[in-house]
């Protein structure tokens, strides 16, 4: 039971596994569909820095604006 005027926790969850399986995934579907192994690489790599840029943040609830993917928004 909660204490009258505490706030409960809600337990906090990490997507990082799940976003890692997403990448691994997108790369299986890449050899399934026949790319090259040159573009593979190149789509993988960019799909696992941003795997790694998200951390605990789920893909799928990522927003645009909390990204800040382009170098001159990261240079203000």
């Amino acid at each position: 039971m909660q204490a009258p005027g505490t706030l409960s926790q809600s337990p906090v969850r990490s997507y990082a596994k799940a976003n890692r399986e997403l990448s691994a995934a997108f790369e299986r579907y890449l050899i399934a569909r026949g790319f090259s192994p040159r573009t593979i690489r190149a789509y993988s790599d960019s799909v696992c820095r941003f795997v790694d840029m998200l951390g605990a943040t789920s893909v799928a609830e990522a927003e645009r604006e909390g990204l800040a993917l382009d170098p001159l928004q990261r240079r203000s």
